[in-house]
């Protein structure tokens, strides 16, 4: 269940970020959580909790249809340091693609690929054969 929570995240992130006039109201509901519930989550997640951070990325990122962009990236940051694989992998899309910062996004592909992220490995190995030339 936490890794199937886990790669929709991942999904979700790059749906968002590949696709720029999608409609996510739907999908909004699920992830928008109540003020008390986004301040426990944020306590915990500063706290060190993975999936909290996830959770409260997600908030921000789907359940207000990334609104709030700069919170989305602390948020999504925080996960990924945490150690979240999903994360990891979506943090290195979001500087390859949106912040075009090679360096930040092989980074955190390579994160993602030593935790065993098949994709995040792909990625990172294109990325570097693109910036050999």
């Amino acid at each position: 269940m936490k890794r199937s929570f886990q790669r929709l995240a991942g999904v979700a992130f790059l749906i968002l970020t590949s696709v720029s006039c999608i409609s996510v109201h739907s999908l909004s509901s699920n992830y928008k959580l109540d003020p008390a519930e986004l301040s426990k989550q944020k306590e915990s997640a500063l706290s060190g909790d993975r999936a909290a951070a996830v959770r409260v990325c997600l908030h921000y990122q789907i359940g207000l249809a990334d609104e709030r962009p700069a919170e989305t990236f602390f948020w999504l940051t925080k996960a990924a340091v945490l150690g979240d694989v999903p994360s990891q992998y979506n943090l290195g899309v979001y500087y390859e693609e949106r912040r075009h910062d090679a360096g930040n996004a092989l980074k955190w592909y390579d994160k993602a690929a030593a935790a065993g992220d098949k994709v995040a490995e792909l990625k990172a190995r294109k990325l570097r054969h693109k910036l050999a030339g």
